[in-house]
């Protein structure tokens, strides 16, 4: 079976989320830890971890084009949120740091020279072509809630732009 467009995506920014890795400089190792539609975790997860989530809310207001209104420019909501082992002293400190390194990873799919030429590999500006923009955050970090199993986090809003032709979403 075909993916749609959104699936593609979604695969995407998990595939290069993962690169969040020593050998590229960061100081963490996501290999393997970057969920997608997963919202609840147990203590058996090996942190760091991240986990990206369809936002609550869609755009009401796609931008249509066409005819039959078929075309349109979709504004996709995700949520990315990130988990690491407790820092006792200071416990959302690393999270900081954590979520940096994920907004440093993200950009790299939207950043581009003084001349407009993006700085990334072709299948990594724009995710190979699958988006036509990427909104970054802002992001919080939180303290654990008093609930039991509440755990500090972080949540970075991310908006992602595409374009889409309703007849045929797997394109």
């Amino acid at each position: 079976m075909t993916d749609t467009r959104q699936l593609r995506i979604l695969k995407g920014l998990t595939t290069h989320l993962e690169g969040i890795i020593p050998l590229n400089g960061y100081d963490f190792d996501l290999t393997g830890r970057v969920y997608r539609g997963k919202a609840r975790f147990g203590a058996e997860e090996p942190v760091p971890f991240v986990s990206i989530l369809e936002s609550m809310r869609p755009d009401p207001r796609p931008m249509e084009a066409g005819n039959e209104r078929l075309n349109r420019e979709e504004r996709w909501e995700l949520l990315i949120q990130g988990w690491l082992k407790e820092n006792r002293e200071y416990p959302t400190d690393d999270l900081y740091l954590l979520k940096g390194a994920v907004e440093k990873r993200l950009s790299e799919i939207i950043a581009v020279d003084g001349q407009g030429n993006p700085v990334a590999p072709r299948h990594v500006y724009r995710l190979g072509g699958l988006i036509v923009g990427l909104r970054i955050g802002p992001g919080v970090v939180r303290a654990a809630t008093p609930q039991v199993g509440g755990t500090e986090a972080f949540y970075l809003p991310i908006l992602v732009i595409y374009a889409i032709n309703l007849a045929d979403p797997y394109a």
